[in-house]
């Protein structure tokens, strides 16, 4: 709540509790003492922020007190949301597209097949009889699917971490237009 403090010239300055023991100036030049807190109580209350209008104390004030509470950090949270979820989805996205995904199962089908037809019925003979001694194990997939799943995981982070990072950027907008408001 502000309080009204008269000059000798006749300006009234509104004046804050937190402004209590401190010296001002008026806009004629010269120096006010704000009264303690207990002197505050003889001083008569203000109906507006500035009723001298001239814009001396009320406008620090107002943009102190548009950040002051829960704005502040809100925006620092929503700010940097924003600034870490949008290097991850750019780094997703990096990953994502510097590997090669264009060898699909049907290449890999021709070229087992061009491989089958170029050896000798000897060798696929003894192919698979080390098959059948050894009793060897299912195979690793091959590492086209490995690479393609990798391509999957890093699109799907990258979407995750887009989102997040969009969240943030309008919570942030949000919280300054909140404040932008305040200040009108």
């Amino acid at each position: 709540m502000n309080h009204l403090l008269t000059c000798e010239c006749g300006r009234e300055i509104a004046v804050t509790r937190k402004q209590a023991g401190q010296e001002i100036a008026c806009a004629c030049g010269k120096t006010l003492r704000v009264p303690t807190l207990r002197g505050f109580a003889e001083l008569p209350v203000a109906t507006s922020a500035n009723p001298a209008g001239d814009g001396s104390d009320s406008r620090q004030d107002q943009a102190a007190s548009a950040w002051s509470g829960w704005r502040g950090p809100a925006i620092a949270v929503a700010s940097a949301v924003f600034i870490i979820a949008g290097f991850a989805t750019a780094r997703f996205l990096y990953h994502r597209y510097s590997v090669d995904t264009s060898y699909t199962i049907e290449d890999e089908i021709v070229a087992g097949e061009e491989l089958f037809d170029q050896s000798s019925p000897e060798e696929l003979s003894y192919a698979w009889n080390d098959y059948q001694k050894l009793r060897l194990a299912g195979k690793d997939r091959p590492w086209f699917y490995r690479y393609e799943k990798f391509a999957q995981d890093r699109e799907r982070s990258a979407m995750v971490s887009g989102t997040i990072c969009l969240l943030g950027g309008f919570a942030a907008f949000g919280i300054w237009l909140t404040t932008r408001s305040k200040k009108s």
